[in-house]
């Protein structure tokens, strides 16, 4: 097969992610790898693919494989802890965000899955910090000023969480949360 084809054919699975044609995307994904057995980002999204469908052993199974070639692939470890968390394996997901970020401190999506764990934990302040963390990184990533505002309003800190709530309306109007 050429690298012409090759490339087509990541690029037929990436598509088929897209309209989340996951069947179609998994034997893509698993062709294209035949012939380009270590491409990162390939099996970083066989993975995702993987995880979407619920097969989350095998979706497990990939990302320990990127992790065991580079213990600090951030976005891996990261993957692997949305996979832990699904799987209310939740001292594995916070482990898992601990060295991903630790790996890339400056990914907003890290922090913000970390807040998502601690809040499913009980921790409200843990989580507070981790959303605050997102706002900082990211000002303009909207979904953690609600979870932030929802922090504050549940640690009793009222006019912190009105001040986020205000926050994140400006930004997006059109949110209904």
């Amino acid at each position: 097969m050429s690298p012409i084809d090759v490339n087509d054919i990541l690029e037929r699975a990436r598509g088929a992610v897209r309209v989340g044609d996951h069947e179609a995307a998994e034997r893509l994904l698993k062709s294209y790898l035949s012939h380009s057995p270590g491409d990162r980002d390939a099996r970083l999204l066989l993975g995702t693919v993987l995880a979407r469908s619920d097969r989350l052993e095998d979706a497990t199974d990939e990302f320990m494989s990127l992790i065991a070639k580079n213990p600090a692939d951030a976005e891996a470890l990261n993957n692997l802890a949305v996979i832990h968390r699904k799987a209310e394996r939740l001292p594995d997901a916070l482990a898992a965000l601990e060295q991903a970020i630790e790996a890339d401190p400056t990914r907003a999506e890290f922090h913000y899955n970390l807040g998502n764990v601690h809040k499913q934990l009980g921790n409200l302040k843990a989580a507070a910090m981790a959303y605050a963390k997102v706002v900082e990184l990211d000002p303009r990533y909207v979904p953690a000023y609600n979870n932030l505002g929802t922090m504050y309003d549940r640690m009793g800190e009222w006019d912190k969480a009105f001040k986020v709530f205000r926050k994140g309306l400006a930004l997006d109007r059109n949110n209904p949360t």
